[in-house]
């Protein structure tokens, strides 16, 4: 009887042995796998994502080559001067910024895109309300800050007080990194000048700063041609 007992037991823990195996090897297999795939970096998706079955790194990897697309079809747009080609830019624009914020809605670079290729297409509720997203959301980012100042000024009107500050706040910094925001043609020169003399106050270095370039750019301190 012992003698059985034990021959069961050795059959036992051979098939034990038998099943652990590929178990153990399938683990190692599943972990190898996950730690691959962490450390491949993440690649732009290039056909339509659907947001449930990708990653959240391509999902944000997505999201800013669309912005980055957005604010490129934009500056191409803003010096085209065939009417077809422009429009159809602007088109282009709007259509890689709205796909960026499905995938990601945040970031005042693509509501600005946004704002900027409505306003040029002739939608004006469009622009204002999404400008003041871009306002609203995101930090100062020089590259673009000439047309995103002016965007704020052009629908001056349509921001609360506090917007109104935060965007003084703005013209400030553009003053200091981008002088060039008052050649960028939505509104008159002469107005963006005096908004700027208005954010920057009695600040001597930077209303020094101001009219020096726009000296080097052909302008009075207070906007005009020479």
């Amino acid at each position: 009887m012992a003698t059985t007992s034990r021959t069961a037991a050795g059959k036992g823990g051979r098939q034990v042995k038998r099943i652990a195996l590929p178990l153990v090897l399938f683990g190692v297999v599943i972990l190898f796998g996950l730690f691959a795939a962490r450390a491949i970096p993440a690649l732009p998706v290039l056909t339509e994502p659907d947001i449930a079955d990708v990653p959240m790194s391509r999902l944000f990897t997505r999201a800013e080559l669309l912005t980055h697309r957005a604010a490129v079809a934009v500056e191409t747009a803003s010096v085209e001067r065939r009417f077809l080609l422009r429009m159809r830019t602007l088109l282009d624009a709007e259509f890689a910024a709205r796909k960026s914020l499905a995938l990601r809605p945040v970031g005042s670079e693509v509501w600005h895109a946004r704002a900027y290729a409505a306003l040029k297409s002739g939608r004006e509720k469009d622009a204002e309300r999404y400008t003041l997203h871009a306002l609203n959301d995101g930090p100062f980012s020089s590259r673009f800050a000439p047309s995103r100042f002016s965007l704020g000024l052009r629908f001056w009107d349509s921001l609360s007080v506090a917007e109104q500050q935060r965007h003084y706040a703005l013209i400030r910094k553009a003053i200091y990194y981008e002088p060039e925001a008052f050649v960028d043609g939505i509104i008159p020169v002469e107005e963006l000048v005096v908004h700027a003399r208005t954010a920057i106050g009695d600040d001597r270095r930077l209303n020094g700063h101001l009219t020096r370039r726009l000296n080097s750019m052909g302008l009075t301190p207070s906007g005009a041609r020479k």
